[in-house]
């Protein structure tokens, strides 16, 4: 019964967020829900991202990405910025929403370590997806 029930869930989930939630599934990457307005109009409040994890010794160019940061002077706290410049002492992070976002213009060049993934895919928040993962 509680399967016929999910499948029931899961048929009435948009296309592009299902497109995610399998992306998540069989591409293996993570799944965050965004706490803030400062990458608005293109990401919102409690949009999902999907996000390819990356590894620190990867040095492809991340200029003009979306990605998904641990903050430079806030412990255990994420953030969700554009990628402006690449420097050898680390990347220049800015949000979409210039009025709102906290960014590389308060802080600074962010180290590359800081930076945990690229964003692939933005799955806008449902009752569906918030009642799949509880948020």
């Amino acid at each position: 019964m509680i399967l016929g029930s999910e499948l029931v869930k899961f048929k009435n989930i948009p296309s592009a967020n299902f497109l995610t939630l399998i992306s998540v599934i069989t591409l293996r990457l993570r799944l965050c829900k965004v706490r803030d307005f400062s990458m608005e109009p293109n990401i919102n409040h409690n949009d999902f991202l999907a996000y390819r994890p990356i590894k620190r010794y990867n040095c492809e160019s991340l200029i003009g990405n979306v990605v998904i940061a641990n903050h430079p002077i806030k412990a255990n706290t994420k953030i969700v910025k554009r990628v402006k410049y690449e420097a050898e002492e680390g990347v220049w992070l800015l949000g979409d929403n210039k009025n709102m976002s906290e960014d590389s213009r308060k802080y600074g060049l962010v180290p590359k370590e800081n930076i945990c993934g690229v964003v692939e895919r933005i799955a806008r928040n449902t009752k569906y997806l918030s009642t799949i993962f509880k948020t």
